[in-house]
């Protein structure tokens, strides 16, 4: 593996969420890695850019974010810690801006190479819907927890946090159509990643079928770990497996910072 004497990590997360959600978990990696250096993006129209217009296209949403990127923190090269949505703003930048992204570590996303059965679980879509819309912040995210993460503990633990967050910037109707637009209508490049990325899949997922990973790992020749029980948002369910993953992916991928291969830049989306 190349040497990479300080790595650069950048947190994305998904659907109408924003960083704080991602709660003492960058900590706990920042620790696991003190040589790296971790930053927590915002997608326009959550956290910090709660206020900004929100892109109607996965591509739009990453042009949005790296230009606040850039504008924060500067040139890459960057590793991405992706989660769902931030998985297909991930794989967009990854495409279109290859020499900006050092790796990347995908969490339980999907794409159009999937059925929609298997990407959009209706029964607990419905859900998701049902809590999201819910008037009471409270019932509100504990809804979403209780689908998103399968470790009871845990959600406990960092529901009051999710609860400050709903009250203080609650992400607009708006935003929400248009993110979950943007991602049902989301193909993927034609192109090799190989050990440039690392696809991770919780087979408790109860939004997205763990398939929907197999898919993306397959369509990108790259390696994909599972976990046996953990929900959409593994690095609540279980934060130290989550950790030691990446640990074994950048101990084991010996091209982890080879240039992607691009095979038909038109079928970007």
């Amino acid at each position: 593996m190349t040497e990479v004497s300080v790595r650069q990590w950048v947190f994305l997360r998904g659907l109408a969420r924003e960083a704080q959600h991602w709660g003492t978990f960058p900590k706990k990696f920042q620790e696991s890695f003190p040589g790296d250096r971790v930053h927590l993006l915002d997608l326009p129209g959550t956290g910090v850019r709660l206020n900004e217009a929100t892109p109607a296209t996965i591509q739009g949403m990453m042009r949005s974010a790296r230009a606040h990127l850039q504008k924060e923190i500067g040139s890459g090269p960057f590793h991405f810690f992706a989660l769902s949505l931030g998985g297909m703003v991930t794989l967009a930048w990854m495409n279109q801006f290859p020499d900006e992204v050092g790796g990347a570590v995908i969490i339980n996303s999907s794409s159009r190479l999937s059925s929609f059965y298997h990407r959009l679980r209706w029964e607990s879509w419905k859900s998701f819907l049902s809590s999201m819309t819910q008037l009471d912040v409270k019932s509100r995210e504990w809804g979403v927890l209780q689908l998103v993460s399968n470790n009871e503990k845990n959600r406990e633990k960092i529901l009051p946090l999710w609860v400050k967050i709903g009250r203080q910037a609650k992400v607009s109707p708006k935003t929400l159509f248009l993110q979950l637009s943007a991602a049902g209508r989301y193909r993927v490049p034609v192109c090799t990643l190989g050990d440039k990325a690392l696809f991770v899949s919780g087979l408790g997922d109860r939004l997205v079928e763990p398939i929907c990973s197999e898919d993306l790992a397959r369509h990108f020749q790259a390696p994909i770990v599972r976990h046996p029980w953990a929900g959409h948002d593994i690095p609540i369910d279980d934060p130290d497996w989550m950790v030691q993953q990446v640990r074994d992916w950048l101990e084991n991928s010996s091209r982890i910072g080879a240039t992607m291969q691009r095979v038909k830049k038109n079928d970007c989306p």
